[in-house]
């Protein structure tokens, strides 16, 4: 989701990522574990990604349709947000966008903005 949104061009700053991780409290081991796992998925190419990305968005899409086809409710909400602080932390809702649950497309998907609460209602 939003995946558009992010920029496929920035080169990962290791160094400042352990440096945030190490201010968070985590252990040397752990940041290495984390590091390597998002420098191998960092590895994988554009082609790999845009599979991945079109998997993960098809289960969105149905998860969505599957919900709002249960007939348990008439609306579902999807929120977008990266943390970048605590988990506790306020989320500042930017805005609401509603979505009839037949537009819900994958390219609504890619282009999510972070902190606007999409609503998909039947």
């Amino acid at each position: 989701m939003g995946f558009d949104r992010r920029s496929e061009n920035s080169a990962p700053n290791w160094a400042n990522e352990e440096q945030r991780l190490l201010k968070k409290g985590w252990s040397k081991a752990k940041i290495e574990r984390a590091l390597a796992q998002k420098r191998e998925r960092a590895a994988v190419p554009k082609e790999g990604r845009a599979d991945r990305l079109s998997a993960e968005t098809a289960s969105w899409l149905q998860l969505i349709a599957e919900v709002l086809g249960s007939g348990k409710t008439s609306e579902f909400g999807l929120l977008l947000h990266y943390y970048r602080g605590r988990l506790d932390e306020d989320i500042q809702l930017q805005r609401t966008e509603s979505v009839r649950a037949e537009d819900a497309a994958a390219d609504l998907l890619r282009r999510m903005h972070e902190d606007v609460l999409l609503t998909f209602e039947r």
